[in-house]
């Protein structure tokens, strides 16, 4: 894959998160994703598969929505 073609891939990654579209994170995320959290809070660390890593991303909007900590 191209450069160009990486970077919509990451933009399109980003826009369906927003939008909420956990079914093209899910087509689109390795099934062995690792996705790091950085800092030293509830959230921090490693969450690794798919599984893990799209429900993390979901507690994250789903505590964004209510203004809740994680």
């Amino acid at each position: 894959m191209a450069a160009q073609e990486d970077a919509e891939v990451v933009r399109r990654g980003y826009e369906a998160f927003i939008a909420g579209d956990m079914e093209w994170l899910n087509q689109h995320l390795h099934e062995n994703v690792v996705w790091h959290a950085p800092g030293h809070n509830l959230t921090s660390g490693d969450y690794r598969g798919r599984e893990n890593v799209l429900g993390f991303f979901a507690r994250s909007v789903l505590g964004k929505e209510t203004g809740s900590a994680l």
